[in-house]
């Protein structure tokens, strides 16, 4: 898949003409949940490069207890939702499974590089903004799990689940900077049309260009907000915290500072009442003002897309609620 998609690419940049151009490649890559991520995959051709490598930056951790809570029984191959946590608890410290990650990411990195070189080779790369980022994060061993923020019941929101890469190349941006300030996915829209040099304001929508950050300069946004079904957060330079559904689970807070791994949840602690009191007053203001009520599931919402827990949910739910997918036009 990642292949076709790449020579779809290159073959559009070879083809377009002289005409300006947006191009949107959605790679299926790396996929980290089993079956595709569990154990070796010798068909990846980059697979090789990886095998009996000692994996040094991925963590080697128990098994969390979140995830062995939800054991119900032996491994059953025609129970999905069993069969995927035993699959991903094999996944857990597997060298095969952590050189299949790796081979992953290669193939989506050469994909990358060849798209690079078409644009280059048609004299395009010095007058294209080249954007590379993800639609999620994936845990490969921290905090005992591995998968997707809803491997978890209540959903879990760690750093290493939602934090995702972002890298822009333009000739008018300043080259190898790097910087740790806070952005979302909302703001992706707006920056970019800032950069190519026009401005829309988007219904409903609390993203901000951060254009400037880009160019060196200072990006002024405070924290950043994100929810996974039931459970909502807001990220600060120096604190994480989640909240849940009534019923669903405890709150959580993270202090950065002491706590750059978030190991400790600190939400309970008579020193931080102040803390959780304020990040849950800017959680409830900005979904109260950004959620459309349709999709609200902490106000018995439905989902956009699919809701992978509704035994989970239902007990929590008013009478007669179903998780129901609910699609637009």
């Amino acid at each position: 898949m990642v292949d076709f998609f790449t020579e779809r690419a290159v073959d559009y940049i070879e083809e377009r003409g002289d005409h300006p151009f947006f191009l949107m490649v959605n790679y299926d890559a790396p996929y980290l949940l089993p079956p595709t991520n569990l154990g070796p995959d010798f068909r990846n051709r980059f697979y090789y490069m990886f095998v009996d490598k000692k994996f040094d930056t991925f963590p080697r951790t128990a098994i969390s207890d979140e995830m062995l809570s939800l054991i119900r029984g032996p491994d059953d191959p025609n129970r999905y939702s069993r069969h995927m946590l035993y699959n991903l608890m094999r996944m857990h410290n597997d060298p095969a499974s952590m050189a299949n990650v790796c081979a992953q990411i290669a193939i989506v990195d050469d994909g990358v590089g060849q798209i690079i070189a078409a644009l280059k080779d048609k004299n395009l790369l010095e007058d294209t903004i080249v954007i590379y980022t993800a639609d999620q994060a994936n845990l490969f061993g921290q905090h005992g799990l591995w998968g997707h923020t809803i491997q978890t019941r209540p959903s879990h929101l760690y750093d290493a689940a939602v934090r995702i890469p972002f890298i822009v190349r333009h000739p008018s941006l300043p080259s190898n900077y790097v910087s740790d300030a806070l952005c979302s996915q909302i703001d992706l829209p707006s920056t970019v049309l800032d950069m190519v040099g026009t401005t829309r304001q988007f219904d409903q929508s609390a993203g901000t260009s951060f254009k400037a950050l880009l160019q060196g300069e200072d990006h002024q946004r405070s924290e950043v907000f994100f929810e996974q079904e039931e459970s909502r957060g807001v990220r600060t330079d120096q604190f994480s915290y989640w909240c849940r559904l009534p019923g669903a689970g405890p709150n959580v807070l993270f202090n950065h500072n002491s706590d750059p791994l978030q190991t400790e949840n600190v939400a309970d602690q008579p020193e931080y009442s102040h803390v959780v009191a304020q990040l849950h007053q800017k959680v409830t203001e900005f979904f109260s003002q950004y959620s459309d009520p349709r999709y609200d599931i902490l106000n018995a919402g439905q989902a956009k897309g699919s809701i992978s827990s509704e035994t989970f949910l239902a007990p929590l739910m008013p009478e007669g609620w179903t998780a129901t997918t609910t699609s637009t036009t």
